[in-house]
């Protein structure tokens, strides 16, 4: 997995879209790169930097990375929109949503607003 660079197949059929959605969802947890024996790779080269590493740090960069990429491609696809997606943050209390955990928030983040009231 190349943090510093978008997937060859973007890169080549770019010019194609008309919509892009970035999604990165589920794809940054510790599970999937274990069982799928990823490897991250910046420069061409596996990461040694243990703090890149890290899988909230490389998740960060990679974002960073596309998007500033994407952002450079603009200019040249005037027809491309391009939307960012991810995942609501956890927010359960008393364990995760599958071991007796609950949300208990009744208004919506609004505002800039960080974190909930538990």
């Amino acid at each position: 997995m190349h943090l510093d660079r978008p997937p060859a197949f973007l890169q080549h059929y770019l010019h194609r879209f008309n919509v892009l959605v970035l999604n990165t969802g589920h794809h940054w947890n510790r599970g999937k790169l274990n069982v799928n024996r990823w490897v991250m790779y910046v420069g061409g080269e596996p990461i040694r930097d243990r703090k890149l590493a890290q899988i909230g740090n490389a998740k960060n960069f990679a974002v960073y990375s596309g998007i500033k990429w994407l952002d450079s491609q603009l200019p040249h696809h005037p027809q491309l929109k391009a939307f960012f997606r991810t995942i609501s943050p956890r927010h359960f209390s008393n364990g995760d949503w599958n071991t007796g955990g609950r949300c208990d928030n009744t208004i919506p983040l609004a505002g800039g607003k960080k974190g909930f009231t538990r």
